[in-house]
């Protein structure tokens, strides 16, 4: 066969004998698909796991792939006929040569989700789905807060709010996104404490936990965390410490029954007619979401570094072609490796200037001095 080789298969005298470790790889993005929110988190969670796309070694010219997986990649992936064992010619599916290594029953649930959910489904929503804290929310009064929303024009506004109230115990309502923000990050902060995690238990690879806790972002909240409570100037969140190891990957004690409580103080803000929920200290003026494609750039900037200060003998040439890369994409990365910490911190935060875009990073000849990168991007 002509093209790129799947992933999953590799070429023989025109035949497409299964890799299996590749097929492993392939069947792991079917199933988690299917419990994932969306495409874009599946990304997160595959590229978190250090899973990397498939070389495509070249006769001619520098070798491709060995790249983070993008959404648009695991769309192609998702849909492939070739992995439940078909060759698609002008439009029409024919049965091929080639062993399936996904089951038609797989395929079809991921077909059918990728209908409802895909690119030009009413459904657009990326987020986590809207209840996310409800049954485990309590306020003040410990009454449990449920989800509702409101609708303003074309806006949908989403928030916690006790269901019942009394003259003695008013009704208490806070914005969903404030909260899950809050909480989210508190998780986070948890997840990236490396002696935290690894303290839990006794024996442990850094390096699989740093890698597993992105991860398990997606499904801490409705699964670990056993209750949140809600005060006029804090909140406390409980999580069931064994299942938190399980989800990201880590031997957990069946008999351990430890929880973990995370507390951060909150304060209240009025902007315009809305109120929300910031922590104090932090950038509270952030009118943008964060930038996940400069994130992504950063992540793609460090494991650009590293492949360059493990061989310090060769050549960008030489490292780029013995690990997949592109030569011309490893010297730009290389280029902005030293970014100045404020600038990284900044883009972490997602609180870096609206003009700063991965394309301008990529393509910006950075100066040396700290001081003038931050000048270079104001």
């Amino acid at each position: 066969m002509g093209g790129p080789v799947p992933l999953g298969y590799e070429v023989v005298e025109r035949k497409l004998p299964i890799v299996e470790s590749e097929a492993a790889l392939v069947r792991h993005i079917y199933q988690r698909y299917l419990d994932a929110w969306s495409v874009d988190q599946l990304a997160n969670e595959i590229n978190a796991e250090g899973h990397r796309t498939k070389i495509q070694h070249r006769a001619s010219g520098p070798h491709r792939g060995g790249c983070f997986f993008r959404r648009g990649t695991l769309y192609h992936l998702l849909s492939n006929r070739i992995y439940r064992g078909e060759i698609v010619h002008k439009g029409e599916a024919y049965e091929g040569e080639h062993q399936p290594i996904i089951t038609p029953e797989l395929f079809n649930a991921v077909r059918d989700k990728l209908a409802m959910r895909g690119p030009g489904a009413i459904d657009k929503q990326r987020t986590a789905p809207t209840a996310l804290l409800a049954s485990i929310l309590h306020d003040g009064f410990g009454r449990v807060m449920t989800s509702n929303h409101a609708v303003k024009g074309t806006k949908r506004y989403r928030y916690y709010a006790t269901p019942e109230a009394s003259d003695d115990q008013p009704a208490w309502r806070v914005s969903a996104h404030d909260l899950e923000t809050i909480v989210r990050d508190q998780l986070k902060a948890l997840l990236l404490d490396r002696n935290r995690i690894a303290r839990m238990v006794a024996e442990i690879d850094p390096r699989n936990a740093i890698a597993a806790k992105l991860a398990a972002m997606g499904r801490i909240c409705g699964i670990a965390i056993e209750r949140i409570d809600l005060r006029e100037d804090h909140l406390t969140i409980q999580i069931d410490q064994p299942m938190l190891l399980r989800l990201c990957g880590l031997d957990a004690s069946a008999d351990d029954q430890r929880s973990i409580t995370l507390s951060a103080v909150i304060t209240k803000v009025r902007r315009g007619h809305e109120l929300r929920l910031i922590i104090p200290g932090k950038a509270s003026s952030q009118t943008q979401p964060r930038n996940e494609k400069l994130v992504r750039l950063l992540a793609d900037v460090m494991e650009a570094r590293t492949l360059v200060l493990a061989s310090p003998d060769q050549l960008l040439q030489q490292i780029a072609a013995t690990n997949g890369r592109c030569r011309k994409r490893l010297t730009k990365l290389i280029r902005i490796s030293w970014l100045a910490p404020q600038i990284v911190q900044s883009i972490l935060d997602g609180t870096q200037p609206s003009t700063l875009t991965a394309a301008r990073l990529l393509n910006t000849d950075l100066p040396l001095a700290w001081t003038e990168q931050a000048a270079a991007f104001t």
